[in-house]
């Protein structure tokens, strides 16, 4: 349950990446069928991201830190331990609970 929030998390930011300093999007060219299958899979897990983390987790979350996390995985270049993640998301998932229940 845990990595599936955190991997929508990731995607959000993926998303949100493709904007520019006045928040317009920079439209990708999908040129050929694997740019089109990129462009599906994004959005298709953009949607459920968004389903998943409705409400303050998918209000509250650092993009920009949300895709460098994203690019520094792809690249193998993390600066945190799966461990100290997995650790981060717990503690964070909790907290947003506790307020929710408040």
């Amino acid at each position: 349950m845990n990595h599936r929030i955190l991997f929508a998390a990731l995607t959000i930011s993926v998303l949100s990446a493709c904007t520019d300093a006045t928040g317009q999007k920079d439209p990708v060219v999908l040129r050929n069928n694997i740019d089109s299958v990129s462009y599906g899979l994004g959005t298709d897990i953009g949607n459920n991201l968004r389903m998943q983390l409705q409400g303050e987790l998918l209000d509250t979350l650092n993009t920009a830190a949300l895709t460098e996390g994203i690019r520094d995985a792809l690249d193998s270049t993390e600066r945190m331990t799966a461990d100290n993640v997995r650790e981060l998301v717990q503690a964070f998932m909790l907290d947003a609970q506790k307020r929710m229940l408040a």
